[in-house]
């Protein structure tokens, strides 16, 4: 073996030369200060509408009867047309709560109960004609079943027809003002979802004025009920102080809830944090733990970093050979 691939090796078992409690080499650091806003903006048009809710049973039914006997209630109550019945069978279908998921008769189930102008069933048969869901994509009847859901305060339909607006699906032209609107009545009615979008296009002004002090309540409210992206944005407010005090603790606070679910753009940026001494103690080997798993979830700064820090090894290696 060469002194070169000795070195290499020998380079590559300590990767960043770092201890804990130890300050981080100059080339790590430029490159997490160069690399460390990326991803921090998540646009509200990747979001898809609100998921249809798993079914929920009288307190107490469940320590009666078990599962199978309560989709067998539940059919017999659907049989006499009874409509609250009706969309709890198909939710029982649409998730394949104690049998098998069958889309097909959550559609049919769903549309039974929507005739009868049962918000939620028109909300859960509009989340099926958008994404297709045991039938045909139509996005223009989507649009009517959460505008006759919304019409009657249900939250979740305002907030994904609010999503439509947004993005102009179902026949809308794109119409953000709109979508801010909905969102606002959807926040009224406790829709989580809607909280996380409101704060978003209040951050950046969009669909009206910019306003981060209530982005940064919105996002709050959202990160309490452990929405990833409201923790991840929020850390971004309190660093920065948008919105209000800066609080680098609070910061580092959120990027690990965030870290906790795995979310590699939060990983990225406590490594960072653990790096710099951020919001808390210089951490260098819980940097380069952080980074790896940063790097293994896909994150391309987490490479360019380790990336750069490797290059480093190789260059010094070079410099240290000699010929044998």
């Amino acid at each position: 073996m060469t002194k070169v691939a000795l070195v290499l090796l020998m380079g590559l078992g300590v990767f960043f030369s770092l201890a804990k409690g130890s300050a981080v080499n100059s080339t790590l650091t430029d490159a997490l200060a160069a690399r460390s806003l990326h991803n921090r903006d998540l646009l509200l048009d990747s979001l898809e509408v609100q998921i249809i809710d798993e079914t929920s049973t009288n307190a107490g039914m469940n320590e009666i009867i078990d599962g199978e006997e309560v989709r067998a209630f539940f059919g017999l109550a659907a049989e006499q047309e009874h409509a609250e019945a009706q969309n709890n069978l198909g939710k029982m279908h649409y998730h394949g709560q104690d049998g098998t998921i069958n889309r097909e008769e959550a559609r049919t189930f769903f549309g039974l109960t929507a005739e009868k102008g049962h918000a939620e069933a028109q909300n859960n048969l509009g989340e099926m004609y958008l994404n297709g869901r045991g039938g045909d994509v139509d996005e223009e009847k989507a649009r009517i079943l959460f505008g006759l859901a919304a019409e009657q305060g249900y939250a979740s339909a305002q907030h994904n027809l609010a999503i439509m607006h947004f993005q102009g699906k179902g026949g809308l032209v794109v119409n953000k003002v709109e979508a801010r609107r909905l969102l606002n009545l959807a926040v009224e009615g406790g829709n989580d979802a809607a909280r996380y979008n409101l704060a978003w296009m209040n951050e950046h002004g969009i669909g009206g004025a910019k306003n981060e002090k209530e982005a940064r309540r919105l996002y709050g409210l959202a990160a309490e009920q452990e929405n990833v992206l409201a923790q991840f944005n929020l850390a971004w407010m309190y660093e920065e102080g948008r919105g209000g005090d800066v609080d680098e603790e609070k910061a580092r606070i959120l990027f690990e809830r965030a870290a906790d679910q795995q979310y590699a753009p939060a990983l990225y940026n406590l490594a960072r944090m653990h790096a710099y001494g951020i919001g808390g103690p210089v951490d260098g080997e819980e940097a380069r733990r952080l980074l790896h798993l940063a790097a293994g979830k896909g994150s391309a700064e987490a490479k360019h970093v380790l990336a750069v820090n490797f290059n480093e090894v190789v260059e010094e290696a070079s410099n240290k050979t000699v010929s044998i």
